[in-house]
């Protein structure tokens, strides 16, 4: 007998979705039964309005849903609001009455479990942060033991430090996850394991027991009250470890958790997820959201595939989703977030099927307790120009990474050999200065050679590294002719001009979706190189013509005429490789011609987007390696590192000149210290991720050592990350 107060209780909201092919269409139902109190009600309204935005966005798709027979199908997802396990079993009564093919249960544990039980005669998807293994549903988020698992990783592994101290309440729950972190780790890593009743609220030994142990990190499984308790008791005795903690008191800041998926996970896939999701409900999802937004697209794909929404039929089905790659119907991605960090929740590392693909290699394992046969001085050579910001500022990033380096005790090559880094720098001003300063640095010993930025620096002896058998690492982003790709030794340190003006047509097209498209460059080397890229990129491209393109002489930056032309030539977005003063008078110019629409610059920074003067109606792009105001968590952590050793803000080529040093830490620690050796291992080998972000040179086989582009906005001066890119054949991915 159902309650008599359920219809009273029950809402239901249904949203039909009608394909245009009617006469062809089946429809499937999806019966989402939700709380309607309390803060689980808030919980699964935002997972609710994931799962009718799939259903939307699949209704208004060209390809909508259709099987291999031909049958189209449509999907109402109808929402049951209870609030009381009695009221979920009535639900799912109600909706297999109503025709539901597919249940989705709700977030409350005890609402949840009644559903499950009830073995409903169609297959139930569930969201839940545990280990549970169901036979008769499908759990659509990663298991709890993965998720401990990651954080056990990243701090051994990515953090390398080895000696954890270990929190843990006496609950069931705790005690069970924390014995999985332990054996992950090993009995090794742990500094101390310390248990303490649920309810306790005095922490001052357990923090002195910390301290004691030398522990460099914490891993805290316990509940929230105890866990504030215990993260004040170690702030009171000044421990700053690396703390991960399984449920972290609302307060924490600089604390890491590991989840499924947040609403600041840093991949395209749910940036789209997000922007989406705020554009149609005004809010931000929650956590669950993606998880049921998956849900739905799975379905789909279950019903191209098999016609069918069986439980065999879901877990078969593939899907790269929001939360992750799908598995039997199971997401395998698990992030790492860190809380607070100044302006909320920063995702710090993302595993997919155990392996973390976004983790920095920059982590120095500290050998300073470490036997060795031998110790060596390994020298690494700067060329900067020291008397301008640029030079000051690259030569600060090499000296933060020596700094690293040197304080963990060096870094150790085969044949437990320690290599002291050391950091030459050799003054340049001028193309001539440099090549005599790189002269020098070879003939004093440099391993490797960093610098400079500038062209004309390269240029005139482009095979001068070649001859000498020694690694020359530059942050110019115009050398990318074929001449320049056979030089074996010369590398960049930044994704060149034509990745970057790939980027560009990716994101306009792909991301904007604009299709008409104009082009601006200055008449030399890297504006003359990048517009034939533009255009390569554009003809490669489902959609985009380049319909106007425009040529200049550097030392003839007026464009107000070519504003004219491009205003008049129905230009949705422009490409302009030019000088700066040839961009604002660009700008100047189409602000004058009411022109409304994109301009993609190529060689944005943080100090010329602040003196910029950009039009109302248009919004200025740029496509850049690096800037400071980067949002992912590696060039926060490294921007305040600069920022605090140096009192001021990083320059946008600093991140390649730190990233650098490890580079070749890393190299070293591989091959030894051999010039032509760690050449090789850079070119075919290194497999890196820095502040910049993926270094994959082998797979490029342009000489670029990383081809990871940002793509972002100017708003009030300052530059906001809209994409990132990591490699760029033709379009970028």
């Amino acid at each position: 007998m159902k309650n008599a107060l359920l219809s009273s209780l029950f809402l239901v909201v249904i949203l039909t979705i009608t394909p245009a092919f009617a006469q062809d269409n089946e429809s499937r139902q999806i019966a989402v039964i939700v709380s309607s109190v309390g803060s689980d009600a808030t919980r699964d309204r935002l997972a609710y309005q994931a799962a009718v935005l799939a259903a939307e966005e699949l209704a208004d798709s060209s390809e909508g849903i259709e099987a291999n027979d031909g049958t189209r199908y449509s999907l109402e997802v109808r929402q049951y609001a209870v609030n009381s396990a009695d009221d979920a079993r009535d639900a799912v009564e109600d909706a297999l009455d109503d025709g539901a093919d597919v249940l989705i249960a709700p977030l409350n544990t005890s609402f949840r479990e009644a559903v499950v039980e009830e073995n409903p005669s169609v297959v139930v998807l569930y969201y839940a942060n545990d280990d549970t293994t169901p036979t008769n549903a499908i759990k659509i988020a990663p298991s709890l033991s993965s998720q401990i698992r990651a954080a056990a990783d990243y701090l051994t592994n990515v953090r390398l430090l080895d000696e954890i101290a270990v929190i843990n309440a006496d609950t069931t729950a705790a005690e069970s996850g924390t014995n999985v972190f332990v054996t992950e780790v090993g009995a090794g890593s742990v500094a101390t394991r310390l248990t303490h009743e649920a309810d306790r609220a005095d922490f001052a030994g357990d923090a002195r027991s910390v301290r004691d142990a030398g522990a460099e990190a914490a891993f805290i499984y316990t509940l929230q009250n105890p866990g504030a308790a215990l993260s004040s008791a170690l702030d009171e005795i000044g421990w700053d470890g690396v703390v991960v903690s399984m449920d972290p008191p609302a307060s924490a800041d600089g604390v890491f958790k590991p989840v499924i998926w947040t609403a600041s996970a840093d991949d395209r896939a749910s940036r789209e997820f997000v922007a989406a999701y705020q554009a149609r409900w005004e809010e931000l999802p929650g956590d669950e959201s993606a998880a049921y937004y998956d849900s739905v697209y799975l379905m789909a794909e279950a019903l191209r595939n098999t016609e069918s929404l069986a439980r065999t039929s879901l877990t078969g089905a593939s899907l790269d989703g929001v939360q992750g790659t799908y598995a039997s119907g199971v997401p395998d991605t698990v992030r790492i977030v860190e809380l607070g960090n100044g302006s909320g929740n920063v995702e710090a590392a993302r595993y997919v099927a155990g392996v973390c693909v976004t983790c920095p290699g920059v982590f120095v394992q500290d050998i300073t307790e470490t036997d060795t046969t031998r110790e060596l001085v390994y020298t690494v050579a700067l060329i900067a120009d020291t008397d301008s910001d640029t030079g000051r500022s690259v030569e600060q990033a090499a000296e933060l990474a020596v700094r690293e380096i040197n304080d963990a005790g060096g870094l150790l090559g085969p044949q437990t050999t320690r290599y002291t880094l050391r950091l030459r720098t050799y003054d340049a001003a001028n193309p001539a200065e440099a090549s005599a300063a790189f002269g020098q640095a070879v003939q004093d010993g440099a391993g490797a050679v960093l610098g400079g930025d500038l062209n004309g620096w390269v240029l005139p002896a482009p095979f001068t590294a070649d001859a000498a058998g020694v690694p020359y690492l530059v942050t110019a982003t115009g050398l990318t002719s074929p001449t320049l790709a056979t030089a074996q030794f010369l590398l960049q340190l930044r994704a060149n001009d034509l990745t970057q003006a790939r980027a560009a047509v990716s994101y306009a097209v792909e991301s904007l979706e604009l299709t008409q498209f104009a082009t601006v460059s200055a008449r030399a080397d890297y504006g003359l190189n990048a517009a034939r890229a533009l255009r390569d990129a554009t003809q490669s491209a489902d959609d985009g013509e380049v319909v106007f393109s425009v040529e200049h002489a550097p030392d003839q930056p007026n464009l107000s005429a070519a504003a004219t032309q491009v205003a008049g030539a129905e230009v949705e977005a422009v490409f302009a490789w030019t000088t700066p003063d040839a961009l604002q008078s660009f700008l100047n110019g189409l602000g004058a011609e009411g022109w409304s629409g994109v301009v993609f610059y190529g060689y944005l920074t943080d100090s010329l987007a602040a003196t910029l003067t950009v039009p109302e109606g248009v919004t200025l792009y740029g496509v850049t390696p690096w800037t400071a105001q980067a949002s992912d968590w590696s060039s926060r952590a490294f921007t305040a590192s600069y920022t605090d050793l140096y009192a001021e803000a990083p320059s946008d080529l600093a991140a390649a000149y730190y990233d650098a040093v490890h580079l070749l830490r890393r190299g070293v620690e591989a091959v030894g210290p051999v010039p032509a050796t760690v050449n090789r291992w850079l070119r075919d080998t290194a497999d890196f991720t820095g502040v910049q972000g993926a270094y994959l040179p082998s797979e490029y086989g342009t000489g670029e050592l990383t081809q990871t582009v940002r793509v972002v906005r100017v708003e009030g001066g300052l530059l906001v990350q809209a994409d990132r890119y990591a490699i760029c054949p033709v379009l970028c991915e």
